[in-house]
């Protein structure tokens, strides 16, 4: 009984590499047909893929001449060009100080008036000031990341696609 229960045991034994490769082979072969596919797809794609390199490189060159114009805007002598370049900074500053200045007498009076911490902090951060301050971070450092997100809704799928 050990003999035969041996033999078995030896025969599935030396039966298990050749199992293995069998599969292995199989999904190696599976996986050339995807690569394949792929392959086909994206040759079947290629108009789309130069279409989105063309939008990538305006894209990058609308950016370089924004800058270049600001640039230029900036080594620019006289009194006119002077205010044309104070102007948003102060109108930003201008704002942000009466923005501060709102809140801190909000939080003052409230706590003047004997108001919870807590409760005064949700009054003062509240889902507005929320909206604000996500606005301006986005309108300062937005474009660095708008790229990424024009390729993420672009490559995102459509409801109606099949």
């Amino acid at each position: 009984m050990l003999t035969i229960l041996g033999s078995l045991l030896g025969f599935a034994g030396s039966a298990v590499p050749s199992v293995i490769d069998f599969f292995k082979e199989k999904e190696n072969k599976k996986a050339q047909i995807e690569e394949f596919k792929l392959q086909l797809e994206a040759k079947k794609q290629g108009v789309d893929l130069d279409i989105k390199l063309f939008e990538t490189k305006k894209d990058f060159e609308e950016q370089k001449l924004l800058l270049q114009h600001d640039t230029a805007l900036g080594q620019q002598k006289g009194i006119i060009n002077s205010l044309r370049a104070f102007v948003r900074p102060f109108i930003t500053y201008v704002f942000f100080l009466t923005f501060i200045g709102v809140k801190i007498t909000l939080v003052y009076q409230a706590i003047k008036n004997g108001s919870d911490l807590n409760a005064t902090l949700d009054v003062v951060w509240d889902e507005q000031t929320e909206g604000l301050f996500a606005a301006i971070i986005s309108f300062w450092f937005g474009s660095r990341a708008m790229p990424a997100v024009k390729q993420a809704v672009a490559s995102a799928p459509t409801p109606n696609a099949k």
